[in-house]
């Protein structure tokens, strides 16, 4: 097993004991004692999987397009990081865009998450290019647009205030695509004959959507506004760091060219 893929199931750990140990009481980040260690152990579960996704791209030097792929997606992880430092509410600042949305700090977070997700998906449409047509992704994409505004306008709270709504419901359709790339990208190799590596990340980035759903449904809009919280963080931190652990490995499992879609994903799982 490489030590990339040990530092990852090491973050995904801590995630793990730190969000149990909550949903059993042990600490929470609802008590003013011990709300800033937990975000210190959870900075540094974070700063595990940036190391990560550097040493992973320092890995992949020699290979020019492998190595812009992972360049690419350690800055999509910086933006995202700095996202969780927001929804760290390190203020304790709530119901501050209005009386409706208790955790609308959360908005804020999309500023980050926004890009961070997007240059994600930027990365995988390139490789998606080879296997399927641009006009059958576009179709696809609309698709999975379409399904996210339905969504949306089942969830959210239509008092929130324009920013909140127009915020969410631009994150909410960014957020649907990493899933529907995991989907594409199983479609392409075939459920039968992928590799395990390939349907790790397809499971990858469709956790990075259930996360985000998550947050949605229960942290921000959940409970008329008020959100179901801390439950909520806590499941949602097991299912994200679990989908970031295995997202910082798509620059070495995935080809981004066809020069190198011949590789041998299983033995890149190994490498």
């Amino acid at each position: 097993m490489s030590k990339h893929i040990i530092i990852s199931l090491i973050a995904f750990m801590c995630a793990v004991i730190d969000a149990i140990g909550g949903m059993l009481g042990y600490w929470s980040v609802s008590n003013s004692q011990s709300r800033y260690y937990i975000f210190g152990f959870e900075l540094l579960t974070l700063c595990l999987l940036v190391v990560n996704s550097f040493l992973i791209a320092h890995y992949l030097r020699t290979s020019k397009t492998q190595f812009r792929l992972a360049v690419l997606c350690f800055i999509a992880l910086v933006f995202c990081v700095l996202g969780d430092i927001v929804n760290f509410n390190l203020g304790g600042e709530y119901y501050g865009k209005g009386d409706v949305i208790k955790h609308d700090y959360l908005i804020d977070s999309i500023w980050f998450f926004g890009p961070g997700y997007l240059l994600i998906v930027v990365a995988l449409m390139q490789i998606l290019l080879q296997f399927y047509q641009p006009k059958v992704l576009l179709v696809c994409v609309i698709g999975s647009l379409l399904l996210a505004t339905l969504s949306y306008t089942n969830m959210v709270i239509l008092g929130s205030g324009v920013y909140i709504i127009s915020m969410a419901f631009f994150y909410s359709l960014v957020i649907s695509l990493p899933a529907l790339c995991g989907v594409l990208l199983l479609l392409a190799y075939g459920f039968n004959k992928a590799p395990i590596c390939i349907w790790v990340i397809s499971l990858g980035l469709v956790l990075a959507s259930i996360a985000d759903a998550i947050i949605g449904q229960f942290w921000l809009f959940g409970n008329n506004g008020k959100g179901i919280f801390p439950l909520a963080r806590e499941i949602n931190w097991i299912v994200y760091i679990a989908s970031q652990s295995i997202i910082v490995h798509i620059p070495r499992i995935l080809p981004v060219d066809e020069s190198s879609a011949s590789i041998n994903h299983q033995k890149l799982c190994k490498g």
